[in-house]
């Protein structure tokens, strides 16, 4: 049976999208809120296309997840890739 503590919540799809980038990419601002509770989630990954959450929100133009993800203690604000 699985459980919730045996979840790895960064574990990646063939894309290297994890749920916060999907969730990112499709603009849930509620899920990324209850991903956000998760004491592991990184909000600083990157997937294939070497773009964040925030960054993907940011070009589909979701403000309310690129607002709720800014909020976030461990993000680094100035990074929405690693194009930088």
């Amino acid at each position: 049976m699985l459980r919730w503590e045996d979840v790895d919540i960064n574990h990646p799809d063939e894309g290297h999208h994890t749920p916060l980038t999907l969730a990112g990419i499709q603009g849930h601002d509620r899920v990324v809120k209850l991903l956000e509770e998760w004491e592991d989630v990184d909000p600083n990954h990157t997937d294939k296309n070497i773009l964040t959450s925030r960054g993907w929100a940011a070009i589909k133009g979701h403000e309310a997840v690129v607002k709720v993800l800014l909020e976030q203690e461990d993000v680094e604000p100035n990074n929405l890739d690693n194009h930088n």
